[in-house]
């Protein structure tokens, strides 16, 4: 049943939402390196689904909690069980949608040329901030800067 329910899921998504093609590089400040991916997300209005290439797992966030397909095994965990998740889908979810109040409970903002989100609660403990660029109201540039030194880019290649 789980399965059926998932691949409508699936289904419907492509057709209604918006995809964003993406480039994640992901520097890991102990070792030295980066690490690329490539994914995608898709947005509707009811879910957000992020699926990287060449990996058997699909990640489907909606406003009840956090759906994780790996294979056959399907997960659900509440937005508490993963908070680092649901950081992400809120982030592009708001940045996505021109919502940016959504965050202001958790960051202090300050908008010039690029959107600069400082933590201001126990995010702090694990991000120093978050900064992103958007043109034509698309998302240009996103990058977030760990308190140990790592950082993630995301660079859409729509």
């Amino acid at each position: 049943m789980y399965k059926f329910i998932f691949i409508f899921i699936l289904f419907f998504t492509h057709l209604y939402s918006t995809v964003i093609h993406f480039s994640e590089n992901k520097y890991i400040n102990a070792l030295d390196i980066t690490v690329s991916k490539e994914a995608t997300l898709y947005f509707n209005k009811k879910d957000t689904i992020l699926k990287y290439n060449n990996e058997n797992k699909i990640t489907i966030f909606n406003k009840n909690n956090i759906i994780i397909k790996r294979g056959e095994k399907i997960e659900i965990l509440s937005h508490e069980d993963n908070m680092k998740l649901t950081l992400f889908f809120l982030l592009v979810n708001s940045i996505h949608y021109n919502n940016i109040d959504l965050l202001k409970n958790d960051f202090k903002i300050i908008q010039n040329n690029e959107t600069i989100l400082i933590p201001n609660n126990y995010i702090s403990n694990i991000i120093i901030n978050i900064k992103y660029t958007k043109k034509n109201n698309l998302l240009n540039k996103l990058t977030i800067y760990f308190v140990n030194k790592n950082r993630i880019t995301i660079v859409p290649k729509n």
